[in-house]
């Protein structure tokens, strides 16, 4: 069957060190208000990192309908988040860490169970344990939070290139050996520094990448996987990689990575629909590795078991243009997947696109 979309993509060669500006917010339309908000630990007063932060509608209370949406943001390195286009109504405000497993106590008060009087305890648990706020529409809001404290962990250094000078907004992962925790990624600050909080105890490996390139308007619209990454202290292979081991409530410092030269590129493009060439804005692109072909890196496989995070992520700006930066040669699958407004036909269509990435340019529409 024929895609729906158009892309158009370019294959630029040359690694990029140009710094990215903060990224522009988006007017909230008519109806809907922003909230903004800060979420610490009650007992330290720091910063609640990676802690998701949702609104549940009071109506939708043990009355929960299909298609309920639910507002949410994740807290950045100093427990801040942004909720956009929320609409007016009476909401509760809840946070928990991203990385903490357990039962979610949301499905447990949006739909009722065969025990009434159960739902009621849990209901009138839940709305004493979390705050509950007003959207009047006009105004926006800000909310704070204070939770209590996992007693996490972090990991902090420094990120240096190959010429041994502090590298500013290159991109840090942090990869779990275990099972509990993903991973996640940062960026350096304007002196190379870098600090991961909000990590359960365990051992973690540790990699950077190159700062990305930046977008013709100074907007950040993509985040680089690790396939063109430098792993800690400074190696290619993973497996020369020690692991680092964070404990609760301590700052695992000096784990610095000095990158080593290589060859990545860049590339970048548009979304159009077919037929019409009409740009296609705010689309979510994924570009997911099939094979490295880098004879230097031990990750030079077929991706049977793949990492989330050798994943690159874009979204098309508001002239359909999308971008990755640091990518090595090798096969790639491209996915595309239009954003939640688009008409019906088209909000559950993925595109999906087998690309291979050399040094020759390369269009692709």
């Amino acid at each position: 069957m024929l895609s729906p979309f158009l892309i158009c993509l370019t294959l630029i060669t040359g690694t990029l060190v140009q710094e990215n500006q903060p990224p522009k917010r988006e007017a909230a339309p008519a109806g809907t208000v922003v909230i903004t908000g800060r979420v610490v630990f009650e007992d330290t007063g720091e910063p609640a990192t990676r802690h998701r932060v949702q609104l549940i509608a009071s109506e939708a209370l043990l009355n929960a309908r299909n298609g309920l949406r639910i507002p949410t943001a994740i807290t950045n390195e100093r427990g801040e988040f942004t909720l956009q286009r929320v609409i007016a109504g009476e909401y509760y405000v809840v946070a928990g860490p991203v990385d903490q497993r357990g039962g979610s106590q949301l499905e447990s008060v949006l739909t009722r169970s065969s025990d009434s009087d159960a739902d009621v305890k849990r209901l009138d648990q839940f709305k004493k344990s979390n705050l509950r706020i007003t959207v009047d529409g006009p105004h926006n809001v800000e909310v704070n939070l204070r939770v209590p404290n996992p007693h996490f962990g972090s990991i902090s250094g420094m990120v240096f290139d190959a010429a041994h000078q502090p590298a500013a907004r290159a991109t840090v992962h942090v990869m779990s050996k275990g099972d509990d925790f993903l991973g996640l990624s940062v960026r350096t600050d304007d002196q190379g520094r870098y600090k991961v909080r909000g990590l359960p105890k365990g051992e973690y490996i540790v990699s950077a990448s190159p700062p990305a390139k930046e977008t013709g308007d100074g907007e950040k619209r993509n985040l680089q996987g690790s396939p063109g990454a430098t792993y800690f202290p400074s190696t290619f292979l993973l497996r020369n990689s020690p692991a680092v081991a964070v404990s609760p409530d301590v700052d695992t410092a000096n784990v610095d990575v000095t990158l080593i030269s290589k060859v990545l590129r860049s590339l970048a493009g548009t979304v159009r629909m077919r037929g019409d060439n009409r740009l296609i804005t705010n689309a979510t692109l994924r570009l997911s590795v099939k094979q490295l072909t880098d004879p230097s890196s031990d990750t030079s496989r077929a991706a049977g078991v793949e990492n989330p995070m050798s994943n690159y992520l874009s979204s098309t700006d508001k002239n359909g243009r999308w971008s990755f930066s640091n990518v090595p040669d090798g096969s790639y699958r491209l996915f595309v997947q239009p954003k939640p407004s688009e008409p019906i036909a088209l909000r559950f269509v993925t595109m999906e696109q087998d690309l291979t990435v050399n040094g020759a340019a390369l269009r692709i529409c």
